[in-house]
């Protein structure tokens, strides 16, 4: 891995949690408030949206920086990691709000990854 997938992944999983509609969203593609806007509003719901754009895959980032042989439960720390360092975030950017980190695993297509949903309360 090189330094810039380094720095790429990073950002990707130490993503900026923002609100939009009193909901929270991983803006993990630094997009600008604006273009993240546009994007909720072309989902039947914020509520949808959050569902969907929230999924934060993790599989590629694991594979990249340990090669390919490790399972989900392998992963764990790293999940764990992740999801430790969002509700930091949440709880400091958005003390009142409610929320919850959920595990994404889907061994069928190797997915594996985090889901932010909340709100501000």
């Amino acid at each position: 891995m090189t330094p810039y997938r380094l720095g790429y992944w990073l950002k990707t999983v130490v993503a900026d949690i923002v609100s939009v509609d009193g909901l929270l969203f991983v803006n993990y593609r630094d997009l600008s408030h604006e273009a993240l806007v546009s994007e909720v509003s072309t989902h039947p719901s914020p509520k949808d949206a959050q569902m969907w754009m929230n999924i934060v895959l993790l599989d590629d980032f694991i594979s990249e920086a340990c090669g390919d042989d490790w399972n989900d439960g392998d992963a764990g720390e790293v999940l764990d990691a992740v999801a430790k360092a969002w509700g930091f975030q949440v709880r400091a950017k958005y003390p009142s709000s409610t929320f919850t980190i959920e595990k994404i695993s889907d061994s069928r297509s190797g997915d594996l990854g985090l889901r932010l949903i909340g709100s501000l309360g």
